[in-house]
């Protein structure tokens, strides 16, 4: 993402660079402790990631958005992106990488809670109704509950979680972090960059397909591969499709699901028994909010083909095919590849790195998202989650509930029923959707496959949420332990992920460059 003002870096006298900056060729080392700004997560995402919008600003609004970082000794993060991409991308896939893992809690928790104030009597039990197989009470209150928690943590946690104690999250933005009024301090943070990425704990791509066609990304990338220290920093890669996917995605399993919570309201109005309602009622429940599901597919058609380009962009990829506003800089950074992939041989660095983003950051991109393969998902399982809360909270305020279910296999029987539609069933949902809008099922063009969107939404809740193809108890515990298998093999590199045994935490480096056993950010 090209820094504002780079072009500058050469104009500034030696004498009053070196004050402010040391360098190690143009990649600057250590610097001026001053220089060292953090922004917080928050100031990132607020009003909608406005600070990634490419308007020009004021020179006053310049200097008050970088008075308020702070001086800090370490990042938590360097975003890189293009400046090109829509800021509405960004805010959506921000609030996934920052804010996902406390919404989940809040969700669950937030349910759970509630549930539990209900059980204990502090408050009382609002929107009951109980299902005629087994009599399994829902109450509606603690799926809202929890729904409301986990979309205000998902949006506001970076506010929130100085509530908890905890300090915030500091980034580095180009735009905010380097100081854009003062053309002495602007030209040292800029030539500091190797500073900031020896700082940073993680270095985030916030990828696009044209993400890789500009030169100051690819930099970037280039310049903290050089410095990254192994076991201690990771670059990690968020496709900017993802967020689209999972929005439509929460939409339509909400617009599905949580009018379950409201039976009691409007079950009586269509004469049901709300103490005895069928499985067929509360399927039917569903089938409005089913058609949102059409939505969803053709959101995933477009993440297919954008991952089409972007593996067809990096199996070309050469970075002196790469697009630069100021033709000047080319020769400044294939000089630098060329020192650090290449001991200072020009074709032989860029063939070097050009080799390490077609195989190594390929594979990053897979952890990151799945795998090309079979069987495969392409959506990270927390983000998905995260999207099917409507019907995941369904199961867990009936977990809460079970000590009111009679007899032991009853029990059970509630239990897999829900935990099958929590760790596999749901999220297997857009997942199908991703395997289905590959080209090879798109016979007569994409519209086929999203008018089919309700009826294959179906397919995994029916053959892998247990009580769906038989409420025989054997067959449902069999069943249940088939379906964990089978979403163990297709969420397998989130699993991986989630116990760091993906490539990016294995010892074994490759041999592009050779990676430094210390951190630069501690020179400073």
């Amino acid at each position: 993402s090209p820094i504002a003002g780079r072009g500058q870096v050469e104009t500034m006298p030696a004498a009053e660079k070196k004050k402010l900056v040391d360098t190690d060729g143009e990649l600057g080392l250590t610097m001026d402790p001053s220089l060292l700004r953090g922004a917080t997560a928050d100031l990132l995402i607020k009003n909608r990631s406005e600070i990634f919008s490419s308007n020009v600003l004021s020179q006053k609004d310049l200097a008050q958005l970088h008075e308020s970082t702070a001086i800090v000794s370490f990042l938590h993060d360097f975003f890189s992106h293009s400046w090109r991409t829509a800021r509405l991308d960004k805010w959506a896939a921000l609030l996934l990488y920052l804010n996902a893992q406390a919404a989940a809690l809040a969700l669950v928790a937030g349910s759970v809670f509630w549930a539990l104030l209900e059980n204990f009597g502090v408050v009382p039990r609002l929107l009951v109704w109980y299902m005629a197989d087994r009599h399994e009470m829902t109450t509606g209150m603690p799926i809202l509950v929890g729904f409301v928690s986990g979309v205000t943590f998902l949006i506001h946690w970076q506010r929130i979680r100085a509530f908890f104690g905890l300090g915030p999250r500091y980034c580095f933005l180009d735009k905010v972090c380097i100081d854009q009024v003062n053309d002495s301090r602007k030209a040292a943070g800029i030539a500091s960059l190797g500073a900031f990425l020896g700082s940073a704990e993680n270095f985030v791509v916030l990828f696009s397909p044209d993400y890789f066609s500009r030169l100051w990304c690819c930099y970037e990338l280039a310049a903290f591969r050089h410095l990254q220290v192994a076991g201690k920093q990771k670059i990690t890669f968020l496709p900017l499709a993802f967020p689209r996917v999972l929005f439509a995605n929460a939409v339509a399993i909400a617009a599905a699901c949580v009018p379950h919570a409201f039976i009691s309201v409007f079950g009586p109005w269509l004469g049901i028994d709300i103490n005895n309602v069928s499985t067929n009622f509360y399927g039917a429940v569903t089938y409005p909010g089913s058609l949102l599901w059409c939505w969803t597919m053709y959101e995933c058609q477009r993440y297919v083909d954008a991952r089409d380009m972007i593996d067809e962009q990096l199996e070309n990829f050469s970075i002196t095919k790469t697009e630069c506003h100021d033709e000047k800089d080319r020769p400044r950074v294939e000089r630098e590849i060329a020192k650090w992939f290449g001991d200072g041989d020009r074709d032989e660095g860029i063939r070097k790195f050009d080799e390490y983003v077609r195989t190594d950051v390929r594979e990053l991109i897979d952890d990151m998202i799945g795998k090309r393969k079979p069987f495969s998902a392409g959506l990270p399982w927390l983000y998905i989650f995260i999207s099917s809360a409507g019907a995941i909270l369904e199961d867990i305020q009936s977990f809460t509930t079970l000590y009111l279910v009679p007899g032991f296999q009853d029990k059970v029987y509630c239990f897999i029923s829900g935990a099958s539609c929590i760790l596999v069933g749901t999220p297997m949902v857009p997942v199908t959707f991703l395997w289905c809008s590959s080209t090879r099922f798109r016979f007569l063009g994409k519209a086929p496959m999203i008018v089919l969107a309700p009826l294959i939404a179906w397919l995994p809740w029916t053959f892998l949420i247990t009580s769906f193809l038989s409420t025989d108890y054997t067959f449902c515990v069999v069943q249940f332990w088939l379906v964990l298998a089978f979403g163990a093999v297709v969420f397998r590199d989130s699993i991986a992920n989630l116990l760091g045994i993906n490539n990016q935490r294995k010892q074994v480096q490759k041999k592009y460059v050779q990676l430094p056993t210390h951190s630069y950010g501690s020179n400073l």
